[in-house]
Parts: C-alpha cells; sequence; structure tokens
C-alpha cells in the first residue's frame, strides 16, 4: 500500500536479480564477502522468517527535563536481557530507547563537529533508501523530498513508532531556519521503505522485499538511482536472507550504511558486521566514546550518536541517542561525497571510491584507541581537497 506524503512519488513493487560483486569495503580487515549467484524467491523467504528489531534498549523510563518530554535509557542489571528486542510503548507512540536529557548547549552540535557548516554541497541529486520504521509528515520535509513504500504489512502508511522519523530526519531534514534543526544532506531525495509494524518490529522477509524493490527500481530508473541505503537496526547474529539481500545491493553499486549496535560489546551488530558495509560507532559531544557503542574489528568511522536533538512524530523533536543515529550522519556524509563526484566527473562513485574518500576526510579523535572509532570523525569541510 502507498501513500503520497506531500507531494511524493510512488516505487516500483517488482523482484530483482543479482549483480556481478565490487571490492569489499573491509578486504584488509576482514576479507572478501563471497559474491551470491541467484535470488531469493518469495517462497524461501517465508520459509526462513525470523524476526529482526530496530536497534533498542531493554528498559527505558520517561520523565521531564525543563519542560521537555525525554527518555531515560536504564542499563541492564543482567548479562541475560536480549540488547536487540522489541520495546512496547502503550498507546502505540514511540518511545526512543536511546535519549540524552535536553540541552540546548548540544543542538546541532554534530554539525560543526562534523565541518557540515562549512561546504557547499547539500547532497542534490542523490538518492537515500531508509529502511525504518517510515516517517511522518514533519515540517523538516521538504515537498517532493520523501517518497513512502509501506511493504510492512501493516495497515498504516506513515511512521507510528519514530525512529523512522528521526532517521530520515537527521540525514535529510531541510525544514525552516527557526526550527533549530539542520540535517545532513538537505537536497537528498530519500525513498523510506517501510519494514516495521507500529511497534519497531520486523522480519528478514521484509528487508529482503525492500532490496529487491531497490534494486528493480533502479534498474528503471538508471539516470537517478538510489546510491545509498541507511539501515538503523541491529542483529546480535548473522542471517543468511539479511546477508544476501544486501550484498546483491553492494555488488550493484549502493553504498550501505549500518549502526555498529548499541551493548559496548567488542563486536559489530549486523549487518554493520559485513565486511561490504560502512559500521558506524557512536560519539558524545565531548568526543568521547557514545556509552555503549559497539566497537572492534570492522569498525569503520564514528559519528555522533549522543545528545541528538532529532525530528520526532507530531511535528515535533527529540533528544535521543543511540548508534541508530549516527548511521544517517555517515549516510548523509555519503549523499555529500557523491554530490560532489558526480558533480566533478560526471558521474557516481563506487561505494569502494566512497568509502576511500571518507577515510581520507576522517580524524582520528584524541585519545581514542583505533577498535572504539575505526578511521575517525569525517569533515564535511575536506571533500573537495580529496575528490
Amino acid at each position: 500500500m502507498r501513500r503520497k506524503i506531500f507531494a511524493f512519488v510512488s516505487l516500483s513493487l517488482l523482484c530483482s536479480s543479482f549483480c556481478f560483486a565490487q571490492r569489499s569495503l573491509k578486504d584488509m580487515n576482514r576479507g572478501t564477502f563471497p559474491r551470491q549467484n541467484r535470488n531469493t524467491s518469495e517462497e524461501e523467504l517465508r520459509e526462513k522468517a525470523r524476526p529482526v528489531n530496530i536497534i533498542n534498549a531493554p528498559s527505558v523510563r520517561q520523565t521531564t527535563v525543563n519542560g521537555n518530554t525525554v527518555y531515560i535509557y536504564d542499563r541492564p542489571t543482567s548479562s541475560n536481557i536480549p540488547v536487540y528486542h522489541q520495546v512496547t510503548v502503550s498507546g502505540g507512540g514511540y518511545n526512543p530507547s536511546f535519549a540524552d536529557q535536553a540541552n540546548p548547549q548540544f543542538k546541532n552540535w554534530a554539525i560543526s563537529a562534523m565541518g557540515l557548516d562549512n561546504t557547499p554541497y547539500t547532497g542534490a541529486g542523490i538518492v537515500v533508501a531508509v529502511l525504518d520504521s517510515g516517517v511522518s509528515p514533519h515540517e523538516q520535509f521538504c515537498e517532493g523530498a520523501v517518497d513512502i513504500l509501506n511493504i510492512s504489512g501493516v495497515n498504516n502508511d506513515f511512521d507510528a513508532y519514530g525512529h523512522g522519523t528521526a532517521i530520515a530526519g537527521i540525514l535529510g531534514g531541510c525544514g525552516p531556519e527557526g526550527s533549530g534543526f539542520s540535517g545532513v544532506a538537505p537536497r537528498v531525495k530519500m525513498k523510506v521503505y517501510k519494514i516495521t509494524d507500529d511497534q519497531g518490529s520486523t522480519n528478514n522477509i521484509n528487508i529482503g522485499k525492500a532490496i529487491q524493490r531497490i534494486l528493480d527500481y533502479n534498474r528503471t530508473h538508471p539516470s537517478a538511482p538510489i546510491s545509498i541505503i541507511n539501515v538503523s537496526y541491529g542483529l546480535s547474529t548473522d542471517d543468511e536472507i539479511v546477508k544476501r539481500a544486501l550484498k546483491a545491493a553492494y555488488d550493484s553499486g549502493i553504498v550501505i550504511v549500518a549502526p555498529s549496535g548499541n551493548d559496548h560489546a567488542d563486536k559489530l551488530a549486523y549487518p554493520a558486521a559485513y565486511d561490504f558495509v560502512i559500521a558506524v560507532g557512536g560519539l558524545r559531544p565531548t568526543r568521547q566514546i557514545f556509552d555503549m557503542s559497539n566497537y572492534g574489528a570492522g569498525l569503520s568511522f564514528v559519528a555522533p550518536a549522543s545528545a541528538i536533538y532529532a525530528p520526532a512524530l507530531g511535528n515535533s523533536y527529540s533528544w535521543v541517542r543511540g548508534t541508530s543515529f549516527a548511521a544517517p550522519y555517515i549516510s548523509g556524509m555519503a549523499a555529500l561525497i557523491m554530490e560532489a563526484h558526480k558533480k566533478k566527473y560526471g558521474s557516481l562513485p563506487t561505494p569502494q571510491r566512497v568509502y576511500e574518500v571518507l577515510a581520507k576526510i576522517s580524524s582520528a579523535q584524541p585519545n581514542l584507541l583505533p577498535q572504539w572509532q575505526g578511521l575517525g570523525l569525517p569533515d564535511a569541510s575536506k571533500i573537495d581537497k580529496v575528490i
């Protein structure tokens, strides 16, 4: 079921095929991922269905700080409590699992930290897919900037959970200056694939279907293809269907970005752990590591994940935190790089080239080991120097 937000355009619903492999983004760390040579049928998807959840925390409490409603993460007291599971919210509203207390001092701290206030690029001409809980109308989504495809199976085309609205806003928010918020790439086009129910839960079938539709869309829109996929969810274990689908997207030339995970473990969550995915850890405004950010071999970069002021349901804003919200900062940065490359060379760069540019514009943060930050924090003001 499809519906337009403002002047939104509908998408294709046909299945897709796999393409030839490119060199892995992280060959030096994890080896080249094997190329798949066949499609996954709908029947296979149904047979192998298993739940997948947006990255969430086991316990959340609500409070009020300076008149603002905020949600505070409570650290689990037992290692047996699963980190990746659904947080049920009475009334069906959105309860952001990782939230910092409201602090006006940190509004848009990420913009200056990543050099986004000193770059001419806006992501114009670049199309990004967001696989999440959908998106709801908000002043940050300019007319014609967002298309929605609901493949979640629920009878609600818009975001009832809030996670996707925050992710899309961080990535491509372009609302009024007086809003006190800035998106990373305010002129990108976002294709938002709603893959979760109204409580933020999904499964590998929906993820596989979303990727199939993305690849089909690209075959029919070669002049303006989807070139980046942001997947702000995490699994503690590998999944064949998710892996195969995302690898097919990478092989076709799409950059894939995912969060490292939020259980403070020396192990990346999936799909960030795949060697062809850009894995993003989290930073605090103090440039310290976000306390729950996963780390270790294969971590690509870090981005703001704490004290994030982001769009929320009801055309409002909330303070959120978590590596889920770090991923769209890197997806947005990738869009800026693609725009710069296209303007200079007349074509979109490969995923490997985007990764190389991100590496060159990133700086290691002081007093942080490589396993905590990968290659560091990218700076958009350096893009022109390396493209």
